[in-house]
């Protein structure tokens, strides 16, 4: 009876999966939605039933991607189904939400690098030259446009445009831990909901105002941020390469950090939740904003300011 069941579950499971993957490749804008939500069966199944059956299923969902979409889509089952049964089997551990997102972030990144070795050696493609190209048929492009508007870019901006595209490449490492960390969240933003409709315990988020990064990090920071004003790592080395990442990392931390005390002011000080929020989105917006909320970030956690937030309260 416990057999049937699980081949019953496993059955639905692929079912659902294939749905999911049909709409993917073949639905144009819904795809793009449902793209996200093929690690959900892997997630909730392994949560269930544990990884060995949660392999089994990546296996034959392997099977079922090459009968529906080709040998081309092996990398989409690769990304989300081995990403899934991680996810899935530590929530059937019962770790912490954080514990969840951190090493579900490590389990995207390693298959997202195995996917761009994957493209790079079997499959011909060499996505950073074809950025190049691309990046420099644009500025062509852009610049037959300006000159058709009257207009043209002095030798100043085209600079700064192609010390900008020689930037990218290098940023790939930051990109690829972003896009890691948000494939992470959004599996267990949609996981959480149906696996409390099976009566899994799975705790809440913390609130967003208690987020405080360890407060060493404010010296990685300030040691990685000389080394790029100062120019004392040579451009074509490797250091340079991992220096430059750190650094955005940091950034990216400082403005988490930032916006996590201005929650945190707003609590304390009973403010409208529209303040907080507002600050929010106008940042992802606005450049000048962003800066303000990562020199915020510093303070706070360079001066420790809540305890005196919280003492004026």
């Amino acid at each position: 009876m416990g057999n049937t069941r699980v081949l019953t579950e496993s059955a639905v499971t692929l079912a659902l999966y294939s749905i999911l993957l049909l709409m993917s490749l073949y639905v144009p804008i819904l795809g793009l939605i449902t793209f996200f939500l093929l690690a959900l069966p892997f997630v909730v199944y392994t949560a269930r039933r544990g990884w060995k059956n949660g392999s089994v299923l990546f296996i034959a969902a392997t099977i079922l991607t090459v009968l529906i979409g080709s040998l081309i889509s092996i990398p989409i089952v690769i990304l989300f189904g081995t990403s899934g049964v991680i996810i899935g089997y530590l929530y059937k551990l019962n770790k912490s939400r954080y514990e969840i997102l951190a090493i579900g972030t490590i389990a995207f990144i390693v298959n997202l690098l195995l996917l761009y070795g994957i493209l790079v050696s079997f499959m011909g493609i060499k996505p950073i030259e074809q950025f190049n190209v691309s990046a420099q048929h644009s500025l062509q492009t852009f610049q037959d446009k300006m000159s058709v508007w009257g207009q043209t870019l002095n030798e100043n901006q085209i600079k700064q445009f192609e010390e900008a595209f020689e930037l990218a490449p290098l940023l790939i490492p930051t990109v690829l831990v972003i896009l890691a960390t948000f494939l992470a969240f959004v599996t267990q933003l949609i996981s959480t909901p149906i696996l409390k409709r099976f009566n899994f315990k799975v705790e809440k988020w913390p609130p967003f105002r208690e987020i405080k990064l360890p407060r060493s990090i404010i010296w990685y920071y300030l040691i990685v941020m000389i080394l790029m004003m100062t120019q004392v790592i040579d451009k074509e080395s490797v250091l340079y390469v991992g220096v430059i990442n750190l650094f955005f990392v940091l950034e990216l931390l400082m403005v988490i950090q930032g916006l996590s005390f201005i929650f945190f002011f707003s609590y304390h000080k009973k403010l409208s939740n529209g303040i907080p929020i507002t600050i929010l989105i106008l940042s992802l917006f606005l450049p000048f904003l962003l800066y303000i909320v990562r020199i915020i970030g510093i303070i706070d956690l360079g001066f420790n300011i809540r305890e005196e937030v919280k003492k004026s309260s």
